[in-house]
């Protein structure tokens, strides 16, 4: 899909302004459906994706059969 020339080095000081006009734009469009919606603005973001949703809390049932097969391995021979 890219099919522009792309230069090694920094973003110019224009690129960085008009980067930080589409961000406050994108924000501000966000806010409303948010506002619209009754939702926040991160879940909007997530959902366009333009953020990222973080995993889940680890399960505790799985952490403690991962500490209890480390504490008490199966012997050999069912011994």
């Amino acid at each position: 899909m890219e099919d522009w020339r792309k230069v090694t080095g920094p973003l110019p000081g224009a690129g960085m302004v008009a980067a930080t006009r589409l961000g406050k734009s994108i924000r501000l469009g966000a806010a409303q459906i948010a506002r619209k919606y009754g939702k926040s603005i991160r879940q909007i973001m997530i959902q366009a994706g333009l953020a990222v949703c973080t995993s889940r809390q680890p399960n505790i049932f799985n952490v403690y059969k991962e500490w209890y097969a480390h504490e008490h391995p199966i012997k050999p021979n069912g011994a």
